[in-house]
């Protein structure tokens, strides 16, 4: 398969996290993953939402004047206050490994939509950010080019979105030659080129160790410390922007390989850089 990266010209390298790869994280039992620092600083992330959620809500009870929203809300805050403090704290310490636990894997397991859940972990040094501001047709050159180098028919990408948020949910691909209605799953993160998000005053990667030609995260909470890139979002902004104030959306993107050299053009029927359907439900605000 013709990676996207290939096709906008990226070069990638691999990185770790705590000094182990995708494959030795995927390997790891659940008492191996208990002793990683990135469990750790989960469990320590999840008992600090814990405590600023019971304070809002012990706030919330103990306001004597409360807001005319919050007062049909009173007696379910108290019940939920109740119900925390009737647990031990073997019960919340079995909770939070479990969740600890639940968060790693889903992070770490391939397939999955996130940066993390690439089959192999590999980023570019070099930031993708100006990517995003590239002018014309080039992110659609890109899109059409991914689909004719691997020989496919086209790539539809389900999206949705509306107030101020929106992305795409599901990517499949049609193969030269498939019978009708046959469609293979593609992960969104082949779609996405991920880059070290930089310092601007040192313009080195931030968050990241170097361990000889290794790009390595102390923890997996430092995974934040990324930029992403996805020619696919042009199809996105060109119809809704940023979504903001826009009513609920859902449809679907087409992308098709770009005409042979030898194909003619019709002047009076260009060529559409992709096919989008979709609908708007509500209203904007």
């Amino acid at each position: 398969m013709t990676l996207l990266s290939e096709i906008l010209g990226i070069e990638l390298t691999k990185f770790t996290i705590e000094n182990m790869t995708e494959k030795q994280w995927r390997a790891l039992s659940d008492e191996e993953l208990k002793n990683t620092q990135s469990f750790a600083d989960i469990i320590s992330s999840l008992n600090d939402k814990t405590n600023r959620d019971m304070e809002r809500l012990r706030n919330a009870v103990n306001n004597p004047k409360p807001s005319e929203w919050q007062q049909p809300l009173i007696e379910g805050y108290k019940k939920e206050i109740e119900k925390f403090e009737t647990l031990t704290t073997s019960e919340v310490n079995d909770r939070r490994t479990e969740e600890a636990l639940l968060t790693i894997k889903n992070q770490t397991v391939y397939p999955g939509e996130g940066f993390l859940n690439q089959k192999e972990w590999e980023i570019a040094k070099e930031s993708v950010l100006a990517l995003w501001k590239q002018d014309g047709d080039e992110p659609h050159k890109a899109m059409r080019e991914f689909v004719k180098r691997n020989e496919w028919q086209n790539i539809e990408a389900a999206f949705s979105g509306g107030h101020d948020s929106g992305y795409f949910e599901s990517v499949t691909y049609t193969k030269k030659g498939d019978m009708e209605g046959i469609k293979h799953p593609l992960n969104i993160n082949e779609l996405e080129v991920y880059s070290c998000r930089f310092d601007n005053h040192t313009l080195t990667p931030s968050g990241w160790e170097t361990k000889g030609k290794i790009l390595n995260l102390a923890t997996l909470m430092n995974a934040r410390y990324i930029s992403m890139y996805s020619p696919l979002n042009r199809s996105l902004t060109e119809n809704f922007g940023s979504f903001a104030n826009h009513p609920s959306v859902n449809g679907v993107v087409t992308y098709y390989a770009e005409p042979s050299e030898d194909e003619d053009e019709d002047p009076d029927d260009p060529w559409e850089p992709y096919d989008i359907e979709y609908s708007v439900y509500g209203r904007s605000y």
